[in-house]
């Protein structure tokens, strides 16, 4: 009878302890959803109307502006006395002397447009990649208002021709395709015009409310 007794509680014990096993399980809570949204930004579309990058493309050029007219002014005046040298006669100590200082301006002018380009270049490089830094903090923020956890960047195959307009349509249309990271998306995801608003509300570097990228791509 002990037997049966002791046999009984060992099998009630262990229903008792499966059984609250059970129920922890059950009140254990359920794991937060992994976020895999997908959000894609035309940063090529914000660069040509977000009113921020025009204003400061127009105040770089207004400022080289007085550069590039004297270049001209000097390259006409260089032209003029290209056009006196063909009246003379070759040979002459005039036409010599004339057309030594013509090739050595024509050298000057050819270094300091190059310098000037070149200028011009680095500027509008340092315009786009600051401004790159404000889409990127602008996209995070939004991307994180929509539950996105992922940004892409995508553009549009008129984009690419206008970049490419010296190609052939065959070649244009052949590097578009085999360029494009991103083959299709639904259009909900695109949320380059929410940001685009943000920006030329004013909302650029000033935000406060936009965040830093924590990549650097």
């Amino acid at each position: 009878m002990k037997k049966i007794v002791v046999t009984s509680l060992l099998v009630l014990a262990v229903g008792v302890a499966l059984a609250l096993t059970g129920v922890a399980q059950n009140a254990a809570p359920a794991p937060a959803p992994v976020r895999s949204s997908v959000a894609v930004v035309d940063v090529a579309k914000i660069f040509r109307e977000w009113k921020y990058v025009t204003a400061k493309g127009n105040e770089l050029n207004n400022q080289l502006k007085p550069k590039f007219d004297a270049l001209k002014a000097r390259d006409d005046e260089l032209q003029k006395q290209t056009q006196i040298l063909k009246t003379m006669k070759q040979g002459t100590p005039e036409y010599e002397q004339l057309e030594t200082t013509i090739i050595r301006k024509g050298q000057d002018i050819k270094t300091d447009q190059a310098l000037l380009l070149k200028q011009q270049n680095e500027q509008t490089a340092k315009i786009l990649q600051d401004s790159y830094k404000y889409i990127k903090q602008h996209a995070a923020f939004y991307a994180k208002q929509i539950g996105a956890t992922c940004v892409l960047q995508v553009s549009t195959a008129e984009e690419f021709q206008l970049r490419n307009a010296q190609l052939s349509p065959a070649e244009n249309t052949l590097q578009e395709v085999s360029s494009r990271q991103v083959i299709w998306y639904d259009g909900a995801i695109n949320i380059t015009d929410q940001i685009l608003t943000r920006l030329n509300s004013g909302a650029q570097q000033q935000s406060n409310t936009a965040r830093p990228a924590t990549t650097n791509r």
